[in-house]
């Protein structure tokens, strides 16, 4: 007999969740649950338990319940479908031509602005961002789509505290079936009466669910805050509200903001802290109240003295977010390969120098 009190069930990937069945049957009773019809191991209890569920995990779930006097009824119990956290979620801030790798950003000392794309530790493209040349007195301050749209954008700052950003061109937009990163709109952030020469752009991410960046803002007294911006029916960016949290002040501590980025895969980004000693601990913002959970990363520390963190993103599609380091002794860059918070492996890029005059401006 086959009862079904189907329903659909949709979760987040590593979410927690349990299944069990409606019906309650009298008596001794065994329990065997399926999976798309087929018998699943060692789950022989009334309540099936997933812990961080997988893709592979999907499909339609029964329990076949066997009374002693050997009568089976069956219950299809859920459809469960998975609502994964894409590679192109999770690299939003550094996947720029969306082939599902995420990719450097390099700015060289005249202005050009080029990519690495890496598997791991190996560089498999580079090439320039059109128009790869940033104008007189800018620079890049961060990486973020800010607009919705997929694609990863690049924030500018003017030496005069001017804000500006490109939004670049979707490859979903693009003609050509070999696509290279491009320029398609520049534009000016209007600060619409904020002072905006007091904040230092520290990056962007999402913050508010919106799949929208927000501005990651640090005041000269060490006040965070959050900008969030908008676009009007002209195309013009406006920073329209300024969320600020004077409780968590970063000035007078040894620590500086590293990076920002979703490192214990929560769907919701952190700020990665690097202290004096090279400690590293992650921020999760509570916006409700202004407050933060802090995490600490395994190892807990790297050597300040000989390496600095100059981009984050998931280079090994292992769905974490990885460490790039440059040595301050040769410029060589290497990576730390890592699943959730804890490393797994580190390994030297290859090439490991990009060569005289760029800097690695992103992501992070």
């Amino acid at each position: 007999m086959t009862l079904s009190t189907l329903s659909i069930l949709t979760v987040e990937q590593f979410q927690n969740f349990t299944l069990e069945p409606t019906v309650q049957l009298e008596g001794p009773v065994t329990y065997q649950w399926l999976l798309n019809d087929r018998e699943l191991p060692e789950t022989k209890e009334r309540q099936l338990h997933f812990s961080g569920i997988l893709q592979n995990l999907t499909g339609v779930y029964s329990v076949r319940m066997t009374l002693n006097s050997g009568m089976n009824l069956i219950e299809k119990v859920a459809d469960v479908k998975l609502k994964v956290k894409t590679q192109s979620q999770i690299t939003a801030s550094s996947d720029f031509d969306q082939n599902g790798l995420s990719d450097l950003l390099f700015e060289h000392e005249e202005g050009f602005v080029a990519t690495w794309t890496l598997d791991a530790e190996q560089v498999v493209k580079a090439e320039f961002i059109e128009p790869g040349l940033i104008g007189e007195d800018w620079s890049i301050a961060a990486t973020g789509n800010l607009n919705g749209d997929e694609t990863t954008d690049i924030l500018l700052r003017h030496i005069s505290g001017a804000f500006g950003v490109w939004y670049m061109q979707n490859p979903s937009l693009a003609t050509e079936s070999s696509f290279s990163p491009n320029v398609e709109e520049a534009r000016l952030i209007n600060f619409r009466g904020a002072a905006q020469t007091q904040w230092s752009l520290m990056g962007a991410a999402d913050f508010d669910g919106d799949e929208k960046g927000e501005l990651v803002m640090l005041h000269p007294d060490g006040t965070f805050a959050l900008g969030f911006l908008n676009q009007d029916r002209q195309g013009r960016t406006h920073l329209h509200t300024i969320e600020l949290f004077p409780q968590h002040r970063f000035q007078g501590t040894s620590g500086h903001l590293a990076a920002i980025a979703d490192f214990d895969r929560d769907h919701h980004p952190e700020l990665l802290m690097v202290f004096e000693q090279g400690e590293m601990m992650t921020m999760g913002l509570n916006r409700k109240n202004g407050t933060f959970l802090v995490r600490s990363l395994k190892p807990r520390s790297f050597d300040r003295s000989k390496w600095e963190i100059v981009a984050t993103g998931d280079y090994d599609r292992n769905l974490s977010i990885d460490l790039i380091f440059r040595s301050k002794e040769n410029g060589n860059l290497a990576i730390w390969l890592m699943d959730g918070l804890e490393l797994m492996e580190a390994r030297i890029i290859q090439p490991a120098n990009p060569g005289v005059g760029w800097n690695i401006v992103g992501p992070r």
